[in-house]
């Protein structure tokens, strides 16, 4: 009888150990199971941040280096199609056309347009001038004055002037435009062979 007891013991005291045991085991599961989640929720966010890094950047690199694989011809054909360039510089359409308006007063009906094949351009030699810009003086001219623009990778600045001044002046008095925002507004403009093939340029002065 005893004997039957004491078994009876022992097989209750083993079914609370293997119990706890499970539920021990299951405690561990689930911890482990948390930990590989969060884990890899971790992973995968760190994974998104650095694709959508990659992407920025590779976008904003394309961007850089789509307006920088333009020269200066075509930036001036691009410009010319931006607004307000009429106040210094002949227009895509004038150019077009083959006829534009002067600015001299006094001036009546057909007194007041002159034709034109061709924009030339010669670098000009304006002290101050940054490393990364040229400047070139426009013939001809639309008024009493003379025409120029300045173009980098970063800016296109047209100008007006009837006597010598310096990059400061230009900079500060004339017309300013991002250049990746030209480029970007006009690059497929249909008419831009044309204008590249109207607008001659020389580094020599002129």
């Amino acid at each position: 009888m005893k004997v039957r007891t004491l078994v009876c013991c022992g097989l209750i005291s083993v079914t609370i150990l293997s119990g706890c045991g499970f539920n021990h085991s299951n405690d561990e599961d689930s911890d482990t199971s948390s930990h590989t989640k969060k884990t890899e929720e971790h992973t995968s966010q760190s994974q998104s941040e650095h694709t959508s890094q990659h992407d920025q950047a590779t976008s904003e690199g394309k961007s850089h280096q789509r307006h920088a694989d333009y020269d200066d011809k075509a930036l001036v054909a691009m410009t010319l199609h931006a607004r307000r360039v009429d106040r210094y510089m002949i227009t895509a359409k004038e150019l077009k056309r083959g006829k534009y308006e002067l600015q001299y007063q006094g001036l009546k009906g057909k007194d007041k347009y002159k034709s034109i094949s061709e924009l030339q351009l010669h670098k000009a030699n304006i002290e101050h001038t940054p490393d990364d810009m040229k400047v070139y003086v426009v013939q001809p001219n639309k008024g009493p004055y003379r025409s120029y623009i300045a173009v980098s990778q970063k800016e296109i600045i047209l100008f007006g002037s009837q006597s010598p001044f310096k990059f400061e002046d230009m900079h500060k008095g004339g017309i300013k435009f991002n250049t990746k925002r030209i480029v970007h507004k006009y690059h497929k403009a249909k008419d831009l062979d044309e204008m590249k093939d109207k607008i001659k340029i020389s580094d020599q002065p002129e």
